[in-house]
């Protein structure tokens, strides 16, 4: 194609402006495989640290450079290139120009780190005289390299990375391809309209690497020229430009050594180094051996006799130390590769005492216990006091001398402190007791007793046992005078055995215990762990010889009766206020104050599974059985189902297999039958409604055990309105579950609407005689409402089996107070004393006849208390005066 060109000279300047754009930083980069900065051509600054080098890349000359406040160590005019070293961390360079003009505080991109190597590319303005052509014909060159990323120029001059394109002239043009690590590859390319110009080139690695490794250990330090590189052998250095390098190891008791190597291209060269030890050995040994060993101020693991292995070569300072030996040290010299011998011997620096103490007595060596009786060992020489102790005996001491090498054996006799007891009775011939130990009859004059505390027992039979305690004094004689009281021998027992006994405050000893009392009335005390109880026993001519209490701990434990376990949860009594004041036509109104005695209850409801147990050990039938029916629920009413049975569920299902569910279809004379078997009793209403409210916890809750139902209990607001396994929502205060919903339960009380307002205070049952028995709880088949803690209702007991009725057995504490009712009407009085004849009433079914001994009941106020000793029981009992009625219980006071 033929193009009218028309050719025109222009003549024209670039413009600088102040802020020196015609000098720009086209890219900062470092090159972590460039080693010119650590090995081939590094330089130190004034610290001694390697400078990093800052190869800047321009095709013009003159320039100046200038750091920042760690200013510039070296600059080197390189091909295409300068090169300037800089401190490490500095920030910044300035360059100026004379005719470039100054390019001012650049700010490096990336921190500047000791020997590494940074490439700087600028681009420049120049001024120049260009001959323009009114158009130009340009055409592509195009330049890729294997690997990438090297510096393309064209003639000369940078022209930018490969891969590498751009639209130039048409024209002949001289090329260089350079990339640190890799051979230069130059050559010539033309450019004419018909094609673009494409380049490729494989450059060739300039590098190689070393493999090294060192013998008879690895672990060396591995140095380049002379320069650490941080490898330890065996290791494969990074890439190290081809060409000659000075390889030297260092170790630790080995001598250094070099050697030259030759990096080819491409190629790994691999060198292993021969050390040699630069160590010996040491072979210790002392008399006595076990001695410690400190080289050259180091403390060794090694006792002797050892073998130290690679000692560093040379003279050592070596000290052995033993205990009760002169500490001894020695200048030693280690030859190379071969072992040293030492032995030593230890010079002595104690000597041995060898105590002996007449009678038996704590030795004391300069106010330290070393033994008893008997002492033998080594001490260091010097003076010591040596003292024998005894308890009633004087302080014998010695003063020794003790020499290094030599033997002192030493006998210390202790004399005792003795003093006399002289014993007199009325009547005589009394057997005499100390701490225990017959010593003859009185009268007596007992000598040599050792000093102290005695505890003395007079007895004599048919005579109360006088019980002392004397204390013994040095050379003094003690006296006992005593009468002995008319008494009676008596024995003494509780439940467990081996309580401690108190008689009348005086420590006797562990029970059962045997003694002739005095007659009249002693105060007994016995203690087993935390049960501690007191009590007043009466000794007559003709009364009670034998005495048994019951001292055991009251705790949680498992009824276990033919097969069945039950959890009762040991319930401690106290008081509360029953029921609420609310509207006189509620049945659990008024609130009132209540005290319950300790008691068990069942932790869970009885379940099916138990309830067989007991049906197949006693063949027992229900009523529902007897009778061929039971109830279950109807559209208004309860409905009358024939065939249902405890073995049903609430929905009229036979069980497959007796679980964990609460029992229902059962009579309140099925509950009370199991119970009775079980060795329990039914809850009264008093105390269900107490264990609800989480006893002396004295709970708030609406519900036992929280104010939100579904956590405590299965109710008809549950997703499912059945009977579910016991024990599977929350337990109240005191772990007992489903006390607000599940099953509700039967009590042992009959029923009366006004019952609340005439109760007792103290343990209340119930009426003595009703209709209708108390169910107490709520249940799966219940509202909200009537799962409330304090509400009551009843049902016949001849009619009272239900799907949704269980019940839970509770137990007589051992330790509870027990519950007896005294006729005050039976009460007269004896005349010129107060001796009263009464009727007890126990559990309303046992009656006996006492002697009581009381204040008079007669005119006292409703709620009154007033106490009672029964003399043939030896027993006081708390009453609560209610009109005729005082409400009786045993008192441990």
């Amino acid at each position: 194609m033929s193009i009218n060109k028309i050719i025109s000279i222009v003549f024209f300047f670039c413009v600088f402006g102040a802020n020196a754009q015609n000098i720009n930083v086209k890219s900062f980069y470092s090159v972590p495989d460039d080693m010119t900065a650590r090995v081939t051509a590094p330089v130190t600054d004034q610290n001694g640290d390697k400078c990093a080098l800052i190869k800047i890349r321009t095709t013009e000359k003159g320039f100046v450079f200038d750091g920042d406040m760690l200013g510039i160590t070296k600059i080197s005019h390189e091909v295409g290139e300068y090169w300037v070293y800089v401190p490490p961390k500095a920030r910044k360079i300035t360059l100026k120009h004379q005719k470039l003009g100054v390019l001012d505080n650049y700010i490096y991109s990336e921190p500047i780190k000791e020997a590494t190597v940074y490439v700087m590319e600028l681009i420049t303005g120049r001024i120049t005289t260009t001959v323009e052509a009114i158009e130009t014909i340009k055409q592509y060159v195009v330049i890729s390299t294997t690997p990438s990323g090297a510096d393309v120029y064209i003639n000369n001059k940078y022209a930018g990375q490969t891969p590498f394109d751009k639209l130039m002239p048409l024209g002949n043009y001289n090329y260089r391809i350079e990339k640190s690590m890799y051979h230069n590859s130059a050559g010539v390319f033309s450019l004419t309209e018909d094609e673009k110009q494409i380049i490729e080139q494989n450059l060739q690695p300039n590098f190689g690497f070393a493999f090294i490794s060192s013998s008879p250990e690895k672990g060396a330090e591995i140095l380049i020229n002379g320069q650490p590189t941080g490898l330890i052998t065996p290791a494969k250095t990074e890439r190290l430009k081809s060409g000659d390098y000075t390889i030297t190891l260092r170790k630790d008791l080995y001598e250094s050594v070099s050697e030259r190597i030759q990096v080819n291209d491409g190629q790994t060269t691999n060198l292993n180094i021969d050390m040699s030890a630069d160590f010996g050995s040491l072979k210790v040994n002392s008399n006595p051996t076990g001695a410690e060993i400190i080289l050259d101020g180091n403390l060794l693991q090694q006792k002797t006799p050892c073998t130290i292995l690679k000692v560093a070569k040379g003279m050592h300072i070596l000290k052995l130390k033993r205990k009760w030996y002169e500490p001894k040290s020695v200048q030693v010299n280690v030859m190379n590769n071969e072992t040293t011998e030492l032995i030593q011997e230890l010079m002595p620096i104690f000597g041995e005492l060898k105590i002996i103490t007449n009678p038996k007595a704590d030795i004391y060596i300069n106010k330290a216990k070393v033994g008893n009786g008997s002492y033998q060992g080594r001490q260091v020489e010097g003076y010591y006091t040596i003292e024998a102790r005894l308890d009633k005996h004087h302080l014998q001491s010695r003063e020794v001398n003790l020499i290094a090498g030599e033997v002192q054996q030493i006998q210390l006799d202790l004399r005792p402190k003795y003093g006399s007891l002289n014993v007199r009775t009325d009547p005589f011939n009394a057997t005499i007791k100390l701490n225990g130990i017959k010593n003859g009859t009185s009268p007596n004059v007992i000598r040599d007793l050792l000093v102290g505390e005695y505890h003395v027992e007079l007895s004599k039979d048919g005579f109360g046992t006088v019980v002392k305690n004397i204390n013994i004094q040095e050379n003094e004689t003690t006296e006992i005078n005593e009468k002995l009281p008319d008494g009676r021998k008596v024995t003494i027992n509780s439940n467990p055995q081996g309580a401690e006994l108190r008689i009348d405050g005086a420590i006797v000893g562990k029970t059962p215990y045997t003694s002739t009392l005095s007659f009249g009335s002693h105060e007994i005390q016995l203690v087993n762990g935390k049960r501690r109880e007191m009590e007043q026993i009466q000794i007559t001519q003709t009364g009670n010889d034998r005495f048994s209490f019951d001292v055991s701990e009251f705790c949680d434990y498992t009824l276990q009766k033919q097969g069945v376990k039950m959890e009762m949860v040991a319930v401690k009594g106290g008081t509360y206020f029953m029921g609420e004041n609310v509207n006189a036509y509620k049945d659990y109104a008024p609130k009132h104050e209540i005290e319950i005695p300790d008691f068990f209850i069942g932790k869970y409801e009885v379940t099916v599974k138990q309830f067989s147990e007991f049906v197949k050990a006693t063949a027992y039938v229900t009523e529902a059985e007897r009778k061929g029916f039971s109830y279950l629920p109807g559209k208004r009413e309860a409905r009358e189902v024939k065939g249902i049975n405890w073995r049903f569920n609430e929905k009229g299902k036979r069980y497959k297999v007796f679980g964990n569910e609460p029992v229902v279809h059962l009579s309140w004379w099925d509950a009370k039958a199991f119970s009775e078997w079980a060795g329990g009793r039914l809850l009264t209403e008093a105390e269900w409604e107490y264990a609800a409210r989480g006893g002396i916890h004295k709970d708030p809750y609406k519900y036992a055990g929280s104010d939100v139902i579904v956590d405590v209990a299965w109710y008809d607001g549950s997703y499912e309105k059945e009977i579910h396994e016991v024990g599977r929502k929350k337990s109240n205060a005191l772990g007992i579950y489903d006390m607000s919903g599940n099953v509700s339960e039967f009590c042992s009380d009959w029923y009366d609407r006004d019952y609340y307002a005439n109760s007792p205070v103290f343990d209340p049952k119930g009426p003595l005689e009703g209709k209708y028995k108390v169910i107490r709880g709520g249940s799966f088949y219940f509202s909200k409402s009537g799962c409330e803690v304090i509400k009551r209702a009843s049902v016949s007991s001849n009619i009272s089996r239900s799907w949704h009725r269980g019940f839970r057995i509770a137990k007589d504490s051992k330790t509870a107070k027990i519950a007896s009712r005294i006729n005050t009407n039976e009460v007269k009085k004896t005349p010129n004393s107060y001796l009263y004849k009464a009727t007890l009433k126990m559990e309303a079914t046992i009656r006996e006849e006492a002697n009581v001994n009381s204040k008079v009941l007669k005119n006292k106020e409703k709620g009154e208390i007033v106490y009672i000793l029964n003399k043939s029981e030896g027993i006081f009992y708390r009453v609560w005066v209610d009109g005729v009625v005082g409400y009786m219980s045993k008192s441990y006071l």
